[in-house]
């Protein structure tokens, strides 16, 4: 007969096995908040990237316009000089684009004023994915965001 520790060593292990096997692999965290300003509700959505390695927070930050809902205003500066109000805020705001950097025109039409639409493409696994698409009058436009585990490098892939 086991006695009550051996009977729980097996249950243990596989856990600490499953925790290891997590450690491993790549997931994607979104939050997102919502204040009502003079200008419109700003609207601030968080998107974390992580693998044991490395970790990256995207933020989309803008302004809900009630009077054309398809498009946006902003909250920072970066994004009246043409950047897509998508910046990355972490591993932290020192040094990096955390109001947007990159700009994104076809034949001189921007979209940086057009509001995208988000979804989580992997949540957890081997790789962890995310989507913003920008569905404009002149060009649908999409931006994909990965981490890969074992590797500390945000991977972005654009197309239209």
């Amino acid at each position: 007969m086991f006695s009550t520790t051996a009977r729980f060593f097996p249950v243990l292990l596989a856990a600490s096995s499953c925790a290891y096997a997590a450690m491993q692999d790549a997931g994607a965290v979104v939050s997102q908040r919502s204040e009502p300003t003079d200008k419109g509700t700003r609207v601030v959505q968080d998107v974390s990237l992580a693998t044991a390695t490395g970790g990256y927070t995207l933020r989309y930050e803008y302004l809900e316009r009630e009077d054309d809902p398809a498009r946006i205003g902003f909250s920072k500066w970066a994004p009246t000089l043409g950047y897509v109000p998508l910046g990355i805020a972490e591993p932290s705001l020192e040094n990096w684009y955390n109001q947007g950097f990159f700009q994104w025109t076809f034949d001189g039409f921007n979209i940086n004023e057009y509001k995208a639409q988000f979804r989580v493409i992997r949540e957890f696994g081997p790789d962890a994915m995310v989507e913003y698409v920008w569905d404009t009058p002149k060009v649908k436009a999409i931006a994909r965001f990965a981490v890969t585990s074992r590797s500390d490098k945000l991977l972005f892939f654009g197309r239209y």
